[in-house]
Order: structure tokens, then sequence, then C-alpha cells
């Protein structure tokens, strides 16, 4: 069945069902037969008297009850667990609308079975004799395929997948909550939501994109917050002693915590939300998981900082006010600084706590965001929708901030973002001699690297770090800036051949856009259209050379274009000026 899922076509689905479709026709065939002979076995014990006798099979005896098999065969919920998370899987394609509806059915399937199986179980005990000597019932260790927590949360996980498709998923999950619960109370099932199930249903908001989902997500999260607080004055009160946050299997039983993935899946609803505000409340919501850091034993992460961090980034681009850019950017860059100031504080603290034997609080409870259901799929496929990253700022999270000045499009934005460039290159190259320091734009990297070559938090930059920064200087207008491009671009180049960096700083086909943009953006720069064919040029020969990655795309042709025509403008330009007053002339003399 997991074989034909994972091959996601409706064939393959088709397939598992067929197989799931198949094992319960056997379980009920063998079933039906060994209800039978109990039947029979139970006329044979009133025939002998009433009294109660034991089974004693022969070994000659092929029938279903010789092997002392006194219990009806069950079909547990690992494979509906596996046929849903295959429709849920199928959802991400982005072809299956309906898929929910598919994983839906499946819990209805189960729930059928389930009540099948009890009514199998409750006529078996009617058959079999009463247990003797005080020994147990079979039916106090049941199996069933009666769906739990894990079975609704892969329906939610089907909700996550599906909810660009559908405008609803949002407020279909949070209804898959709500009668998670109410099974949960009036039937008893293991139904209750757990901390993965609301955070699932906050992402399907936060992915959503719809209006309003950013404060729907957050919703979500107040209602996690506020069940966390009830279900932790029912377990202090029940247990006699505090919960313990820190480490939660320590605990009795583990209840609703939010995790450092749910707020992060909020602070992301923000930050994709195109709403003014939007950006001041996600760093709201990372500053609220700061201060509820000994509460629910959490911490952000780099990913939740570089979230918020994106938020900003957004704001700056939406903003038409040039100050308000300026400010958005400025925030993004403090969010950055503050997280830096973090890392070293709780490097510090993990020190002293590893000296002195202690625990440090962290992420406890985002462990267990881990997907049950896909466990049993594959391992190498687990979707983690969050990560319990180091709070140390990554590539990624500068990344973010260099969008954020790139974004802003006013005049200090791309030497900002180039200051921190070099910040970054500074934590991971050597000072530069004072042989290499005599070419073009030497001095500048060694100075950066004098200031901050000993700080280890500063991650070093990759090809996306260099593209963001010889945008910035594209989008400045600036009358040098497709030089200073062709500067960071040829430094991309030095530390490529040199190794110091990788592949990871290899220039690609989306570098060479970038410059090819500057080239174009820079009107009236003389030869910018001769620089501009160059860049392009240089890539059509490294592709046909066998460089696939350097295929140009249609950004490096209408760039080329662009700069023709700024160029061919500010040419007729100066001869309409020189048209004009000739022509002004000749008709003042006729």
């Amino acid at each position: 069945i997991k074989d034909c899922c994972k091959v996601q076509t409706d064939e393959g689905m088709d397939a598992a069902r067929g197989l799931l479709r198949r094992c319960l026709d056997e379980k009920r065939h063998i079933n039906t037969a060994l209800l039978r002979e109990m039947e029979q076995r139970a006329v044979d014990r009133a025939s002998g008297g009433g009294a109660d006798i034991d089974i004693d099979i022969d070994d000659d005896d092929d029938s279903i009850g010789a092997s002392g098999w006194s219990e009806p065969l069950i079909i547990s919920q690992l494979p509906f667990h596996i046929l849903a998370h295959g429709w849920a899987k199928m959802c991400g394609r982005g072809r299956y609308r309906e898929g929910p509806s598919k994983v839906s059915d499946i819990m209805d399937w189960m729930a059928t079975e389930d009540e099948y199986d009890r009514q199998v179980w409750d006529s078996l005990e009617e058959l079999l004799p009463p247990p003797r000597h005080g020994s147990d019932s079979g039916s106090s260790n049941r199996d069933s395929c009666q769906p739990t927590t894990a079975s609704y949360n892969t329906l939610l996980t089907a909700y996550v997948y599906a909810s660009k498709q559908n405008r609803l998923a949002g407020r279909a999950a949070e209804d898959v909550l709500k009668r998670m619960m109410q099974l949960n109370q009036e039937r008893g099932w293991h139904t209750k939501p757990n901390t993965k199930s609301y955070g699932l249903a906050i992402s399907v908001h936060a992915r959503s994109d719809r209006y309003k989902s950013a404060r729907f997500a957050e919703y979500v999260l107040n209602d996690m917050k506020a069940r966390h607080e009830t279900e932790r004055e029912r377990y202090e009160n029940e247990v006699g002693r505090p919960y313990d946050v820190r480490h939660p299997s320590n605990n009795a039983w583990q209840i609703v915590t939010p995790d450092v993935v749910a707020y992060t899946n909020v602070i992301s609803a923000y930050a994709n939300a195109d709403a003014k505000g939007y950006a001041q409340r996600a760093e709201e919501i990372l500053f609220d998981m700061m201060d509820n850091r000994d509460r629910f034993g959490i911490r952000p992460d780099s990913q939740a900082f570089a979230t918020a961090i994106r938020a900003w980034a957004n704001a700056a681009r939406r903003m038409g006010n040039p100050k308000a850019r300026f400010e958005a950017a400025e925030r993004a860059e403090g969010l950055l600084r503050l997280m830096e100031e973090l890392a070293v504080e709780e490097e510090q603290q993990t020190s002293a706590a590893t000296s002195s034997g202690e625990g440090v609080v962290g992420n406890g409870n985002a462990n267990r965001l881990k997907n049950e259901v896909v466990d049993e799929w594959d391992e190498e496929e687990q979707d983690t929708i969050g990560s319990d990253s180091p709070l140390a700022p990554t590539t990624k999270t500068y990344n973010a901030v260099l969008a954020a000045w790139a974004k802003s499009d006013i005049k200090e934005a791309a030497p900002r973002a180039e200051a921190l460039l070099h910040k970054m290159l500074a934590s991971v190259i050597a000072p530069i001699s004072d042989e290499d320091a005599e070419g073009e734009g030497g001095g500048e990297v060694e100075d950066s690297v004098g200031k901050t070559g000993a700080n280890s938090l500063v991650p070093p930059p990759d090809r996306y770090s260099f593209n963001i920064t010889i945008g910035a200087y594209a989008r400045s207008f600036d009358n040098g800036a497709a030089e200073k491009g062709e500067d960071l671009f040829d430094m991309m180049y030095e530390l490529y051949h040199s190794g110091r960096l990788g592949e990871d700083v290899k220039p690609k086909a989306d570098t060479y856009s970038s410059v090819i943009n500057a080239w174009a953006r820079s009107r009236g720069k003389p030869g910018q259209t001769a620089n501009a064919r160059r860049l392009l040029d240089t890539m059509l020969g490294k592709f046909r050379g066998g460089e696939e990655d350097m295929a140009p795309n249609v950004l490096a042709y209408t760039a080329v274009l662009n700069a023709a025509v700024n160029e061919a403008m500010k040419e007729k330009s100066d001869l309409w000026e020189t048209d004009s007053y000739d022509n002004a002339n000749e008709e003042g003399t006729d």
C-alpha cells in the first residue's frame, strides 16, 4: 500500500485503496469463519452438560481455532494512515483540491470498520467460556482501527497542502479541531487535539494567503494558549506537581503547549499578508514568544527571526514614503542585531549550565510536531513545517536583511547592503595581504575584515547574498551602480576560483541577469548596451560550453533590451533637443 501511494498518481492511489479493501474483505472472511467455529464449540460445550471445558485442539486439526486463535483479526490504523497520507501528499502537488474530502472519507471508513470490529468482539465474548483463575478477559487489550489524534492530524495536513487552492481550508481546519474535541468528550475516542493539531491548523491559515488569514492564524494561537492554561491547571490539580515545560517527557502526560513552530507560522502569515501594520504585528508576535520563554519552554530560533525580518522587508517594498521604507529596513536590521545579542547570551548561558550540570530552556515542544503518520511513510519525506534550529543567525537571516534594504529603494540602501555583505565575508575570509589588496576593490574588503573578523556568529555569504546586493545597486539608479555591481560580480569569481567559499558563491545565470540589469538601469551611461550584451554573450558561451546553470532566462534578454532602449532614448532626447532648436530657427526664418 505504501509503495502504491508513493507513486503519487491516480492509478497508484486506486491500487492502494484496492489493496486495503482486499485486506478488509479477508479480515471479514476470517472473522466470519472464526465466529462460526466458536459457535460450534459453544454448542459442543452445551451438549456436554454445560460444564466449562478447555478448548483442546488436535495436532491434525487444520481449522481456524487449531492455533489457539480465539481473537478476531483486526486491521489497525497503519494502512488507513498510509492511504490518508498519500492523498494528503497529492494535495501538495496542486492538483487535488478535493484531497481533504478523500482523507475525510478514510476517517469515516475507519469508524465503520471500528464499529464492525467491536461487534465481532462482543459476539465472540458471548461464545467464549468465562475466564478462570482470576485471569483478565481478552477484551481489555483490544486492537482497533478507531480514528485517533494522529488520524485527524493527517486530515489537517491535507488541508495544509490544499490551503492555496481552497479558500475555506482555514475554517475547515478549525472545524476539524472542534470535531476532534467533540469525539473525545462524547465518545471517549483518543482524538483530543494536541500541540501538532493546533500547529497544523495555524499553518493552514498561514499558507492560505487569504484576506485576514493572519488574524485567523493568531486566533488559533490564542485558543492554543488558552487550552494550555486550562490543561495545565487540571494537570497540576490532579498530579500535584507543576507541569514541566522544559522536559515534556518527564510529565505524567503531555498537554497542548504553544511551540516555536506555531508562533513562527503566525509570524509568517503576517509577513505574507499585504496590509498596513502587519509587519509591526509580526514583530510583536516574536516578542510575545520571547516573553513566554519560561511559561511555554520555548525560545525563538533563527527561522522565527528571519520570518519577522522578512515581514519588514515586504513592508519596505510596499511603503510609498521613503522615510517609512528606511525605517522598515532599519527595523529589519535591528532584529538581526537583537538576534546576535541573544545568540551570544545563550552561548554564555549554555556554557555556564554545562559546567554546572543544569539544563537550558530550549524548544522541547518543537520536536513534538514531527508527523507520526509520516514516520510510517518514509523518514526522508518527513514534512517538517518548522525546525528546531539554533538561535545563531544564518545566511538566510542575513539575506532577509539584505532584501529589506534592496526593496526599500532609497539612496542608503545599496551601501548598507554592501556593508552587511562585507561583514559576512569578514567572518570567514582571512585578512587580505598587501599584494592582494592592490587590486580593484581590495582595500574595502580588507578594512571590513579588520573590523569584524573575530565575530564567529556571522555566517558566510552565498550566491543570493551577492545577487541581492547587486540588485540593490541596480535599483539605486546610482551613476556608478553598474561598475559596483561588476566589482561584486568579479569578487564572486575570485572567491569561487580560490575555493574559499566553494560552490556556494559560484555566479550563475541569475547573477549575470542581476549585473545586466544594473547596466540596463544605468540611464545615460555610455556603453551600457555594449556591456549588457557582453555579459549576455558570456552567459551564452558558458552555456554552450556545457554549463547548464548558465542558461539565459527571459530576464537576461529583457534587461539587454532595456539597456538598448534606455541608451537609445538618451540619444534621441539629445537629438530631439538639437532638432527642436534647429526647427524653431527654420520656422522663424520662413
